[in-house]
C-alpha cells in the first residue's frame, strides 16, 4: 500500500510505503524497527513496543537542533511504551506521540512536509 505522496525539504527520507509488513523508506525495504529524521534513517534493534528502552531514543535526544515532535509507531496496533520511557522523553522536551506504526509513518510525511522538526521511532506494523 503506497502512502499519498507529500513531499518534504529536498533529500529528506520520506516513507513511501507498507508492502508485506515492511516500510519502504526511502526506496529501501525496512524489515525492522527503524528511527527517522530529515536528515537520516537508522535500524533501531527492538521488536515490540513493550521492549522499548530509553537508550533506544539516544540519537533522537541527540538531534541538533532538538526536536518538537517525537513520533512512536507502536506496531500493528496502538500500545503504550513503558511510562517511566515516555516520562524520561517529555524531560528532554521531545513530546513523544505514540500510534500505531502505519499511522506513525503518514503523520511523519505530513510533519516533515511542513518542514517541523520531527523524528520517528517506528516498530514494524506486523
Amino acid at each position: 500500500m503506497a502512502f499519498e505522496e507529500v513531499r518534504g525539504p529536498a533529500g529528506a527520507p520520506r516513507i513511501e510505503a507498507v508492502r508485506d509488513n515492511r516500510f519502504v523508506v526511502a526506496g529501501e525495504r525496512r524489515d525492522g524497527a527503524f528511527l527517522i529524521w530529515p536528515d537520516g534513517v537508522e535500524a533501531v534493534d527492538v521488536e515490540k513496543v513493550d521492549d522499548l528502552s530509553f537508550a533506544d531514543f539516544t540519537l533522537a535526544t541527540d538531534l541538533q537542533p532538538p526536536r518538537d515532535v517525537l513520533l512512536i509507531g507502536s506496531g500493528a496496533k496502538m500500545a503504550w511504551p513503558d511510562f517511566d520511557v515516555l516520562e524520561r522523553l517529555r524531560e528532554r522536551g521531545l513530546g513523544p506521540e505514540v500510534m500505531d506504526s502505519r499511522a506513525a509513518a503518514r503523520t511523519y510525511n505530513l510533519l516533515l512536509a511542513e518542514e517541523r522538526m520531527v523524528a520517528a521511532l517506528i516498530l514494524p506494523p506486523a
